[in-house]
């Protein structure tokens, strides 16, 4: 067993530095090209400054009594424009060559790994181009995951994509920032209906490190928990310790991987990046409350995200009379779709300010009560173990 367990450790640190060395290799690449790249992200730039910065979707159509619950909808459907001028301008990042450049010094404890895709983009099309080519993307990424789903279940299918339209998928074309996690989800999900069991810890670590590399801290969490459930609706044998194995091997994955930038962007830079993430790391966790008010800020972190857990109740009463508790069942799938309440509770600054955006995670509770349904459906047809 120790020997075993020593191959996992050596197979591990060998990806990690493996993917360390590949991503390296990219954004340097990225920042060697030439064209058109930073006049369209210039003109990207121009164009953002110039509009509106958080333009929300639906906000002007909603009834007044649906304020408190529906308004939550208004802003998580809202583009983040912000965040997208941000992107733009690390894609013409000062320095005196492009191992600083690609560093990104004004934000040097992301990695920035979508500018391996963004910066190539750029130099054919403009701003407001790339966000239908977006689009388009998204549509492909939904169905793929849809018909690689269906393999396992038609009902678990159509909940998954119901999830997605519930909890902001119809405008996260329209914010560059959502681009690296749901083309994750899209692909880890895909895959997760096609893997074997031996090669699942293996599959989270690496999609761990990946999302660490590409996202800016938007929802990182959809891309373990529902590749997760879709492995968990899958299988039949998969126990409480298998998941939480899985977990813990992701969090390994983009915890030790994002740690890595600072490190590597330190020796290049020559600043004290390492301080920077520190003092980011303490500050998004707890910090100081977004809004004067009593209660604790983790508390309001899980007040203004928890408000879209209300799109659970058509659903629950939709199917009540095929829901029963069945303990065997319920615990895992309990603790995944607990886990958004867990992240926002951690991360409970970020999730206090940035709540009309981190709210997205809720798709994995969402998803959990479908595949319960499911899962106990099967037991009720069946009368064998889950």
């Amino acid at each position: 067993m120790t020997k075993k367990i020593r191959k996992y450790i050596v197979k591990g640190i060998s990806i990690y530095l493996l993917l360390i060395s590949l991503c390296c290799s990219l954004l340097f690449l990225s920042f060697s090209l030439d064209g058109d790249i930073e006049t369209n992200a210039s003109i990207g730039i121009c164009e953002i400054s110039n509009g509106e910065i958080y333009p929300k979707v639906l906000e002007h159509y909603l009834p007044m009594p649906w304020t408190y619950f529906l308004s939550s909808w208004a802003h998580y459907l809202q583009q983040d424009r912000f965040t997208d001028r941000e992107m733009l301008k690390a894609v013409i990042a000062p320095g005196d060559n492009i191992f600083e450049r690609a560093m990104v010094p004004e934000y040097g404890r992301y990695w920035h790994g979508y500018l391996v895709f963004l910066r190539p983009i750029l130099m054919f099309f403009p701003y407001e181009e790339i966000k239908y080519i977006g689009l388009i993307i998204h549509i492909f990424g939904i169905s793929i995951i849809y018909f690689s789903v269906k393999r396992i279940s038609n009902f678990l299918a159509k909940g998954l994509v119901v999830s997605f339209f519930l909890y902001g998928w119809l405008t996260a074309w329209l914010s560059f920032q959502f681009y690296s996690t749901y083309f994750i989800v899209y692909i880890a999900g895909s895959l997760a209906t096609r893997i074997r069991e031996e090669t699942y810890p293996i599959f989270f670590f690496i999609t761990g490190m990946i999302v660490a590399f590409l996202d800016l801290l938007s929802v990182p969490l959809l891309t373990l928990g529902i590749p997760l459930l879709i492995i968990y609706a899958k299988e039949k044998r998969i126990t409480f310790m298998h998941i939480l194995l899985y977990c813990i091997l992701w969090g390994i994955g983009y915890g030790l991987f994002w740690i890595a930038k600072p490190l590597i962007a330190t020796y290049i830079l020559q600043q004290d990046i390492i301080a920077d993430f520190y003092h980011q790391a303490i500050y998004r966790i707890g910090g100081s409350s977004p809004r004067p008010a009593e209660i604790p800020i983790w508390l309001q972190a899980i007040t203004l995200n928890g408000r879209v857990l209300i799109a659970l109740v058509p659903i629950f009463l939709y199917f009540r009379k095929k829901i029963f508790w069945n303990i065997k069942c319920g615990m895992p799938l309990l603790f995944i779709g607990g886990m958004p309440v867990l992240w926002v509770c951690i991360l409970a600054n970020h999730s206090a300010i940035h709540y009309w955006f981190t709210a997205r995670i809720f798709m994995i509770s969402c998803f959990a009560l479908l595949v319960y349904i499911y899962k106990i459906n099967n037991y009720k047809n069946n009368h064998g173990d889950i």
